[in-house]
């Protein structure tokens, strides 16, 4: 996958860059790093502030010279194959989403090259929420404005799914700082903003869209959601989807599955799904599982398989069911045992009935 960036080119003269990892070891060509800069044109700090000079400024582990730095410029940027540099965005806006790290610029990148897009930020925004989430700050450009369904579409071609936002929200202008930095501190919250698709907004016409409408509310803090709003563009995620369907499940005495809100992740689909029959509307009667006739041969399960596969492959080593029931034969013809191994042979011996994999015969 092509990582988004603006080409930065090459050094100057009498200077040399480094991109390296976090151990100040240089990565390999193509991958990301930061950017780490020395030379001749390197200067000895800041001014009046000699706790950041030395956290910024250290010494160069590539150069013979005594008393040489290397600047740690925070900057992400990986090597192109033709040996320019490619910048990526800042480091400090590194966050960990899902268990992965990503790079807010990388995602700011990739919202810039729309052709509708002037400009674009990312947060992750924690305080508004159950759940953090990914909220994008768009700057659409004088032509058109894109809708969330295009820019999210956009993304996921370019992205991982776990790099596209939740949330897209429309300005005229970003608020930047005196410095002419983006003022990340005063973009607004979205929870205060207005709902992502208010041209199609259908209110709840059953008791069941009510009921599901407000659990909504509850759990994605978002109001006035309709009932042709999809789950997932107010904010949602799998892990908040299966806890909404247990909601779901205990408020209407009935189930809808995973795949089943995947395909229509609206109210109006979990309702339809609860009303049609769809969905399961009757829990089990019996405590524990239903077993299935047998008539017949069945095809084998992939442990099965495997059983056979290595049965077959190793004819002298007996494989996991056959081992099991001739240590339950030795058990039950030797001398008194131990009780520990009573107890052993006793509960493989009341296994046998219940696993089917072990009273399986296998043919071709």
């Amino acid at each position: 996958m092509r990582l988004p960036g603006v080409p930065i080119g090459r050094p100057i003269a009498n200077t040399q860059v480094y991109v390296l990892d976090t151990h100040m070891q240089p990565v390999p060509l193509g991958l990301p790093g930061e950017l780490y800069v020395g030379g001749a044109s390197l200067t000895h700090g800041y001014w009046g502030q000699p706790a950041l000079t030395a956290a910024r400024f250290l010494p160069n582990p590539f150069s013979d010279t005594p008393g040489t730095c290397l600047y740690k410029t925070g900057e992400l940027v990986r090597y192109q194959p033709d040996g320019t540099l490619l910048y990526l965005g800042r480091l400090d806006h590194q966050i960990k989403w899902h268990g992965i790290r990503i790079e807010l610029g990388e995602i700011e990148a990739a919202l810039r090259q729309h052709p509708m897009v002037q400009d674009a930020v990312v947060l992750l925004h924690e305080a508004h929420s159950t759940t953090p989430q990914l909220v994008a700050y768009v700057v659409p450009g004088e032509a058109a404005e894109p809708t969330h369904r295009e820019l999210r579409r956009f993304l996921t071609q370019r992205l991982p799914p776990t790099m596209v936002p939740t949330l897209f929200v429309m300005l005229t202008t970003l608020p930047l700082t005196p410095s002419g930095k983006i003022d990340r501190q005063h973009l607004p919250a979205p929870s205060l903003l207005a709902r992502a698709t208010p041209e199609r907004y259908v209110a709840p016409r059953t008791p069941v869209e009510q009921q599901v409408v407000r659990l909504w509310e509850e759990l994605l803090k978002c109001p006035q959601i309709g009932v042709h709003d999809d789950f997932f563009e107010l904010g949602g995620h799998s892990l908040l989807a299966m806890h909404m369907l247990a909601r779901v499940q205990d408020m209407a005495a009935g189930t809808v599955s995973l795949v089943q809100f995947f395909t229509t992740p609206t109210v109006a689909g979990i309702a339809e799904h609860l009303a049609t029959g769809q969905a399961i509307t009757q829990r089990a009667a019996s405590d524990g599982p239903v077993a299935l006739p047998r008539t017949g041969p069945m095809p084998a399960s992939i442990a099965q398989a495997h059983f056979w596969f290595f049965a077959h492959l190793l004819p002298d080593l007996p494989f996991l069911p056959s081992l099991i029931c001739s240590a339950c034969e030795a058990f039950s013809m030797s001398e008194p045992c131990s009780t520990a191994c009573r107890r052993w042979y006793n509960a493989m011996k009341a296994c046998g009935p219940r696993l089917q994999a072990w009273r399986i015969n296998y043919s071709r």
